[in-house]
């Protein structure tokens, strides 16, 4: 097979992302020349740590080791994308054998971004979205003040932060060029080159599930991304208007971190060139006569979380420690009424509205299918945008949409048999295994594995079925997905696929099959290299498809085949984002979802 690693340092190369090239080599020094004896402990760098070779290798083998031991779906991603991490560890241990060290302090500033990027890269062949990776101290975020969304071939603005845009505005010789940007406008090219040319390079970094939340997740990252920095400190956008009127503007770079900034980054930054975010967070207190801290960066335009969509009437927010995690409201067409129910989470066991009102998760989801019941209101699910979050809170929402006297399947789930995952599950306290069924089956297939030697329990149904939580709920339900729908979100849309209750609108879901579990003391699923240098959250969990239905064991390979890691869920009917989605609240989601409403209802 064709090493991922092997495309991986061709696409470095072709980057100019090394430090030590055939040009400069003579201004680093060649392998043969260097001491690097002087460079493998703590005293590495003298501005802050540098990462030599010695450290880079380590790091690697730390992280092999940690996947070998722990990763949920190692065995799954080499049958079903052919991924065979043995091949992409040694290639990527072979290229950093090729990388010398360095001494100069902006070198050795690149030479550490550029690893980071490799890593980055190294994660991303995995194709798993759960398999996140950053570094312990954050990186900075390096943005324009733009936000892109790609629409059939074409790349549009639909968010500016007109800030950052002022600021370089007052820099410039031509400041009515940026009044001209405007939302919606087609971006030709940056810096000579196509835009789709610059995503194509960016997608080997970002770690996804499928294809398609890898490109979206790339196109965000040409204007906002906290890895391979631009090596120049301003970009040049050619811009086409609506009437066919196209031209450039230079837009600069800013770099916006936390409370703690990255010593190695700053140092490299400030010598491109780059401005820093904290330079446009002061403003003038006229009363005080002080500058005060401003730290937002209001932007407008598209925002999946407070946008409304179009017409969208009596809304609730319902809110978990601050965050949006659900919307209810309503929808009125043609005098008749949809209900809406906008989820953004699975997290959040208690939720409140802005009225005070405190409600159990599902709580808040059979409350408000209750009402449409009671109305006879069909509901439109909208799912675009839920980055998930407890898979317990799944089923609910099935349950909820359940119609009178029907049952459905439920998700399933599995492990993987590991060190650390068979000490969790034995340690389950007596008094759960006799209250829980589940977790008391749980642990009895965990047993069955080992004393059969099997590297997988059988695949086990969460429930063995799933009923209405409300007495039933007869009306049409739609449900929205865009690759967005990560994680608890698949596992729900798998569930409403299965149950053949609802039908999907959209492309489809993002295709996760591995997620996160834990119990008291067995947190870990976030691992940390010995250095602190980087860290990532390896999945320690399987979850797929209903099995059968009666039956909460499935034995032979269920694991892999109930299993849907890259096996996204499949719109019924396909609908992708104009370009009116993003400047209009998401008009034409919601008439296709109110047309295929009529149909049912006809």
């Amino acid at each position: 097979m064709t090493s991922a690693y092997g495309s991986i340092c061709a696409f470095i190369k072709s980057s100019a992302l090394l430090i030590c090239t055939s040009t400069i080599l003579s201004a680093c020094g060649s392998p043969s020349s260097q001491s690097p004896s002087a460079l493998k402990d703590q005293f590495a760098g003298a501005e802050f740590y540098y990462y030599d070779q010695a450290d880079r290798i380590e790091v690697l083998a730390q992280f092999k080791k940690a996947m070998d031991a722990n990763y949920a779906p190692l065995e799954i991603k080499k049958q079903r994308i052919g991924l065979d991490f043995n091949v992409l560890y040694a290639d990527a241990i072979a290229f950093e054998n090729t990388i010398a060290d360095v001494s100069d302090v902006t070198e050795q500033a690149a030479a550490n971004l550029a690893f980071i990027d490799r890593v980055h890269q190294v994660v991303a062949a995995f194709r798993d979205t759960h398999l996140w990776m950053s570094t312990v101290v954050a990186a900075p975020t390096i943005l324009n003040g733009l936000e892109l969304k790609e629409v059939g071939s074409k790349f549009h603005i639909v968010s500016i932060r007109e800030k950052i845009l002022q600021y370089a505005a007052a820099s410039s010789t031509n400041p009515t060029l940026y009044s001209r940007i405007a939302l919606g406008d087609e971006v030709i090219s940056i810096d000579g080159s196509p835009v789709d040319t610059l995503v194509t390079q960016l997608v080997p970094y970002e770690a996804a599930s499928t294809l398609a939340f890898q490109r979206e997740s790339a196109v965000k990252a040409l204007t906002a991304r906290n890895y391979k920095a631009p090596e120049q400190a301003t970009s040049v956008y050619e811009i086409r208007k609506a009437n066919g009127d196209t031209f450039r503007v230079e837009l600069p770079y800013f770099y916006n971190s936390k409370s703690v900034v990255r010593p190695d980054a700053a140092h490299l930054y400030k010598e491109r060139g780059f401005i820093a975010a904290n330079d446009l967070k002061l403003t003038w207190g006229p009363t005080q006569r002080v500058w005060k801290t401003d730290s937002s960066f209001p932007a407008i335009g598209y925002d999946s979380y407070s946008q409304l969509p179009s017409g969208m009437l009596a809304s609730t927010d319902w809110n978990s420690d601050g965050q949006l995690t659900m919307r209810t409201g309503f929808i009125l067409r043609d005098g008749k009424a949809y209900g809406v129910l906008q989820m953004y989470s699975f997290m959040g066991k208690t939720l409140t509205n802005p009225a005070g009102e405190a409600k159990l998760f599902s709580k808040v989801i059979s409350d408000y299918v209750a009402s449409l019941a009671a109305a006879k209101t069909p509901l439109i699910l909208d799912l675009r945008h839920n980055g998930g979050g407890n898979t317990g809170y799944t089923i609910p929402v099935l349950a909820a949409v359940a119609k009178t006297g029907e049952s459905y399947p439920a998700f399933t789930k599995s492990f993987r048999i590991t060190r650390k995952i068979r000490q969790m599950l034995e340690t389950y306290p007596p008094t759960a295994l006799n209250e829980d069924k589940l977790d008391k089956i749980e642990y009895e297939e965990l047993k069955s594995a080992i004393a059969d030697r099997r590297t997988h329990t059988n695949a086990l149904s969460q429930a063995a079925s799933v009923t209405s939580s409300i007495g039933g709920y007869d009306e049409p339900v739609v449900v929205l997905v865009t690759p967005n729908c990560i994680s608890s979100c698949d596992i729900t849309s798998m569930l409403m696929q299965a149950s053949k209750r609802t039908t999907i609108i959209g492309s489809h879901t993002n295709g996760t099959g591995a997620g996160m579990t834990s119990y008291t003391g067995f947190a870990g699923s976030e691992w940390r290299d010995e250095f602190d240098i980087i860290k990532v959250n390896i999945p320690n969990f399987l979850f797929g498809m209903p099995g059968p239905a009666d039956n909460v064991v499935h034995t032979g390979n269920a694991f892999y085949d109930l299993n849907s890691e890259n096996v996204p869920v499949q719109a019924d009917i396909q609908y992708k984002d104009q370009l009116g989605d993003f400047l209009d609240g998401s008009n034409g989601w919601f008439n296709k979802a109110i047309e295929v409403i009529k149909t049912q209802q006809n």
